[in-house]
C-alpha cells in the first residue's frame, strides 16, 4: 500500500541490470507505484545520467560492464550524499555487498529479488530524504531568523554588541540581556543560541513576568502528580525540556525570593527537584536571561538576591534603545520595508523624505518592536511604491511634532526653522556617514591601499537635500571600491537592484573615468 506521506511522483528512480527482464519487471513495478523511473543495462548511461542531478535513487546491479556498480555508488556518493544506492546481487556477491554497504550504500538484496520488499526500501530512503530535507530547511530558516545577520545595525554600540555575540557564543557562561522593552533582547538571545554548539539542541523560553509565582515554579522546575490540585500527571519544567540545550528566562528580574534560592541553587549546582517531588533532577543547561529593570539597582534595595545577580551577569549585554542608535534607523526601516512588502505582496520599495524626517524626530518609546510594527501596518495599507507621510500612524506623526515644539530634536516652526532642521540632518549624516565609509569599508577591502584621510570624507555643503547626500555617499562608495557593484551594495547596506535604482535615479553611470 502506498505511503500518502511519500512524495513518489516526485521523485526518480534509476535502475540498472544488465538482466534485461528483471529490469523490466522492477522498472514497471516502480512506475505502478507511482515513482518516476529511468533503466539501462549500461552502467555508463547510469553515470551520464548521474551527472544531470536528476536522481534520487539508484537501484544497480553489483556486477556490470564496462562501469562496475561499486564506481556507479562512488559517482553518485561525490555527486550528492543523499541519492540513497540499493545493490542487487547474486547469491555469491553478498561479501562484496556487505563492503560496498560500508562504502555507504543504502542497502542490498540478492536475487531473485522480491519487489515488494525492494519497493519498502526505496521508500524509506525516499522518506529518510523528506526528513533531512525539512530539517535543512528548517536550519536555513533558524538561520536567516535568529543569525547574527538578522539584527540590523551599523551604529558603534550595534557593533559593539555583534562582537559580545560573536565571542560568548561558543562558552557556557550564563547572559544577562537588558535593555528597555523592544529592543530585541529575545532576538539576541536566539542569535547567541543559534551560533553556538548547542544549536541543535532545544531553545526554551519563558517570560517570568507573565506567570503567578507559583506557576513559575512549576514551569521551570515542573511538577509530580498530585503536588497541587490540577497536577493530574507528572510534568516536566523548562530545565528538564532544555537539557543540553539553552534556557531563556525573560523577565527574570520579576521572580520572588522563594523561586529566586531555587533557581541560585540550579545554577551551582546543576540540580533541582520538582514541585512535590523528593527525587533530585540534574539537567545540563545554558541560561540566558533578560530584564527591562536596572537588577542591580533591586539588589541593592534589598528586592533581589546578591548572589544570584552575580550568577546571572557573568556575560552583561546591554541592548541600547532606538533613539540612542538612531543612526541605524534608515537600515532598519529597509529592512522592514522589504520583509513586510515581500510577506504582504506589497511593491514598496521606500518611503519618502518626509517620513524619514517624521521618524527621526519621533522618540520611539516602544523601540525596534515598535518600529517595526509600524511599518507593517504601513506597508499593508501603501497605495504606491513609497510610503508617504500620511501613511504614518498618527500617534506617531504627533509624538514628532510634539518633539518639534519641545526642540528636540528639530524645531519645526516657521521656514527659516525648516531650514535649520535640514541643515542639522544633513550636518548628523555627514558626521555619521564619513565615520562609516571610515571605519567600514576597510573591513570589505582588507587589501586595498591605505587612502588619505581626505578621501574617507563626503563632503555636502549646507542648504543641500537630502538626495544630494545620499548622490555623493554612493559616488564616494563607488569610488573607494574601485566601482564593484556588489561590494559597493554591501557596503552601503542596500541590495544590487536598489542600488542599481539609485544610480539611474541620480544619474551616475556607476563606471570608472578613462
Amino acid at each position: 500500500m502506498e505511503n500518502p506521506q511519500i512524495p513518489r511522483h516526485e521523485k526518480t528512480i534509476l535502475v540498472l541490470e544488465p538482466n534485461a527482464a528483471d529490469r523490466d519487471r522492477i522498472a514497471y513495478r516502480l512506475q505502478e507505484s507511482g515513482y518516476n523511473v529511468l533503466s539501462s543495462g549500461d552502467g555508463t548511461y547510469g553515470l551520464n545520467v548521474l551527472d544531470t542531478g536528476q536522481v534520487d535513487v539508484v537501484i544497480t546491479a553489483l556486477v556490470m560492464k564496462p562501469v562496475s556498480g561499486t564506481r556507479v555508488l562512488e559517482v553518485a556518493r561525490a555527486k550528492d550524499r543523499r541519492i540513497g544506492v540499493i545493490f542487487i546481487t547474486d547469491y555469491g556477491d553478498v561479501e562484496s555487498a556487505v563492503r560496498c554497504m560500508r562504502a555507504g550504500a543504502f542497502d542490498f538484496l540478492q536475487k531473485p529479488v522480491n519487489i515488494d520488499k525492494l519497493i519498502a526500501i526505496v521508500d524509506k530512503v525516499v522518506e529518510n530524504q523528506a526528513v533531512e530535507m525539512e530539517n535543512l530547511q528548517l536550519h536555513r530558516q533558524l538561520d536567516s531568523k535568529y543569525g547574527l545577520s538578522n539584527i540590523i545595525g551599523n551604529s558603534s554600540k550595534m557593533v559593539q554588541i555583534f562582537e559580545k555575540i560573536a565571542q560568548v557564543a561558543d562558552s557556557k557562561a550564563t547572559v544577562l540581556i537588558t535593555g528597555e522593552s523592544g529592543t530585541g533582547k529575545e532576538l539576541v538571545a536566539h542569535a547567541i543560541h543559534y551560533n553556538s554548539p548547542r544549536r541543535d539542541q532545544p531553545f526554551i523560553r519563558l517570560n517570568c513576568g507573565a506567570l503567578a509565582e507559583g506557576v513559575v515554579e512549576s514551569e521551570l522546575f515542573g511538577h509530580e502528580k498530585g503536588a497541587f490540585t490540577g497536577a493530574v500527571t507528572r510534568r516536566q519544567g523548562r530545565f528538564e525540556l532544555a537539557d543540553a540545550g539553552t534556557l531563556f528566562l525573560d523577565e527574570v528580574g520579576e521572580i520572588s525570593p522563594a523561586v529566586q534560592v531555587k533557581l541560585l541553587r540550579v545554577l551551582e549546582t546543576g540540580e533541582f527537584e520538582r514541585v512535590g517531588g523528593m527525587r533530585t533532577v540534574s539537567s545540563d543547561v545554558r541560561l540566558i536571561t533578560a530584564t527591562n529593570r536596572d537588577l542591580w539597582g533591586e539588589v541593592q534595595k534589598g528586592r533581589y538576591r546578591e548572589d544570584l545577580f552575580y550568577r546571572l551577569n557573568v556575560v552583561h549585554l546591554e541592548l541600547p534603545p532606538l533613539r540612542e542608535r538612531i543612526e541605524d534607523l534608515p537600515l532598519l526601516v529597509d529592512h522592514f520595508i522589504h520583509e513586510f512588502a515581500a510577506q504582504h505582496q506589497k511593491e514598496v520599495e521606500g518611503v519618502t523624505n518626509d517620513v524619514m524626517t517624521c521618524f527621526y524626530q519621533y522618540h520611539w518609546p516602544g523601540n525596534i518592536r515598535e518600529l517595526r510594527n509600524c511599518i507593517e501596518g504601513m506597508v499593508v495599507l501603501s497605495r504606491g511604491s513609497l510610503l508617504q507621510l500620511e501613511d504614518v500612524p498618527y500617534h506617531v506623526r504627533q509624538g514628532a511634532r510634539r518633539q518639534e515644539t519641545a526642540g528636540y530634536p528639530f524645531p519645526l516652526d516657521t521656514n527659516r526653522q525648516l531650514q535649520d532642521a535640514s541643515t542639522m540632518i544633513l550636518r548628523g549624516l555627514h558626521e555619521y556617514m564619513s565615520a562609516y565609509l571610515q571605519s567600514y569599508l576597510g573591513q570589505f577591502l582588507p587589501s586595498a591601499p591605505q587612502l588619505e584621510q581626505n578621501d574617507n570624507q563626503v563632503t555636502v555643503e549646507v542648504g543641500h537635500s537630502l538626495e544630494d547626500m545620499e548622490k555623493k555617499l554612493i559616488e564616494a562608495t563607488l569610488k573607494k571600491v574601485d566601482y564593484n557593484k556588489s561590494q559597493a551594495a554591501k557596503v552601503l547596506g542596500i541590495g544590487r537592484k536598489t542600488l542599481y535604482k539609485k544610480l539611474e535615479e541620480y544619474g551616475i553611470d556607476g563606471e570608472p573615468r578613462v
